[in-house]
């Protein structure tokens, strides 16, 4: 599934003035794709208007989503806990993954991490 559908599938979540930046890995699309179907769920009907999913994107090896408007705090612990589950997911194919620090900060497993170095190897 490509994330530049999200806004159609989860039309509540996405209802800020400008389309959503949406900028990770494949392999946080499924992380990305459970934490939307908990919210759409999770929020009341009541509060549809007052909230909206303003960016999603990855910082510092982890996801980050960035959110506006009315919500509840069942709302603010699934994507609390989304992020912090994304910090064990790799983010290129979305294997059980860690931080690697390398001069920049990714969350890889350890295939990906090889494929990775084999691919600075043949840069230099």
């Amino acid at each position: 599934m490509m994330l530049h559908s999200l806004p159609f599938l989860f039309p509540r979540l996405f209802l800020g003035k400008e389309p959503p930046a949406i900028t990770i890995a494949d392999g946080w699309q499924r992380l990305v794709i459970d934490m939307c179907a908990a919210i759409d769920v999770a929020l009341p009907n009541g509060m549809v208007e007052g909230f909206y999913i303003d960016s999603i994107k990855e910082e510092r090896a982890r996801l980050r989503v960035c959110y506006s408007g009315t919500y509840t705090p069942e709302v603010a612990n699934i994507i609390d806990a989304i992020e912090d589950r994304s910090a064990t997911v790799c983010e290129d194919c979305g294997e059980t993954g860690r931080q690697r620090i390398d001069g920049w900060m990714r969350c890889l497993c350890d295939f990906c991490e090889k494929e990775r170095l084999i691919r600075l190897d043949r840069r230099a």
